[in-house]
């Protein structure tokens, strides 16, 4: 059992607590937080709640216009008789490198060069128009030279195909016509 010094000690660091005062006082907290949730309650019957704004971008109102039949009727029959072919187009600019102009250096260069890379870097670098920042050959890409030639400079087939073609549409091209003479030899 504790000393009679400890069990003073003990008293002192704890107080002692009737049963029945901490029953009151917790039923009169009880009760006062009970008013306190009635009245919130009340307030919040009276006053709406706040606005709040959705989520995202506000949707424009539809504008309708009233268009009678006859007017639907003649726009039918205009657009069977106008109908056209939509023509689909492609995205951006795209540069056809199979053009005279661009084709004929691209040969050149690599007949001068003879590797592949080296040939597109000659092209990249040094063939810019005087007085510009970018050149023709500024969207050239390296895949390009793999897709058109073998790994030895020759063309491939399906290039040779489209160069046949460009060389019957033109007459100027009889360079490219000795570039792959000369590249089959």
């Amino acid at each position: 059992m504790a000393t009679t010094k400890q069990q003073k000690m003990i008293d002192s660091m704890f107080c002692r607590v009737d049963k029945e005062k901490k029953v009151l006082i917790v039923a009169h907290k009880v009760q006062a937080l009970s008013k306190d949730i009635q009245s919130q309650i009340q307030e919040n019957k009276t006053t709406p709640p706040p606005f709040k704004r959705p989520i995202g971008r506000p949707q424009k109102p539809m504008q309708t216009t009233l268009i009678s039949e006859r007017e639907i009727k003649k726009e039918t029959i205009d657009d069977a008789t106008n109908s056209k072919p939509t023509k689909k187009t492609k995205k951006g600019v795209y540069t056809n490198w199979f053009a005279p102009h661009l084709w004929l250096s691209i040969l050149a260069t690599l007949k001068k060069h003879g590797d592949l890379p080296g040939a597109f870097h000659h092209l990249k670098t040094f063939h810019k128009k005087s007085g510009k920042v970018s050149g023709p050959y500024e969207k050239l890409n390296r895949r390009y030279f793999y897709e058109w030639f073998t790994p030895i400079g020759e063309l491939k087939l399906h290039v040779k195909v489209v160069v046949e073609k460009m060389i019957a549409s033109t007459t100027v091209e009889k360079n490219i016509f000795q570039f792959l003479k000369q590249d089959q030899n």
